[in-house]
């Protein structure tokens, strides 16, 4: 299982060569900072906006521009990966940090992180995160 998340881990970096990193976040800090938050930007090299409500207990809602809001689940992972699921459709990243912004990044997507709102407790779609 850990050759396979450390596999997984080093696909997502290697994917994105020529781009600024950052640094990999740890399963706490994305703890952290990323649970019980609104965040939203965009994907990179596409105009896609997104956003995703994740609050303190992993119950989530992700929206990208043109589809309907799924509710989800995130678990973060002893390895430090971020992994959310939307019934049958789960994907794992890596979480990184450069300076005030956050990425989240796997072997096909770049999710910039533009905006953090916080404190949120409960998430609903269409912006109507409960603070």
């Amino acid at each position: 299982m850990r050759q396979r998340l450390a596999g997984a881990l080093l696909a997502a970096i290697v994917i994105v060569p020529g781009v600024s990193m950052g640094e990999i976040m740890t399963k706490e800090e994305i703890e952290d900072e990323l649970m019980g938050v609104t965040v939203s930007g965009v994907i990179e090299g596409t105009d896609l906006g997104w956003r995703e409500c994740i609050d303190r207990e992993g119950a989530t809602f992700y929206e990208v521009e043109g589809e309907r809001a799924r509710p989800g689940r995130i678990l973060v992972t002893d390895g430090g990966l971020a992994c959310f699921s939307y019934g049958a459709i789960a994907s794992c990243f890596t979480v990184m940090r450069d300076g005030p912004y956050y990425a989240l990044v796997d072997a096909v997507d770049r999710f910039l992180i533009q905006r953090i709102e916080r404190p949120v407790r409960r998430c609903t779609p269409a912006n109507d995160a409960v603070s």
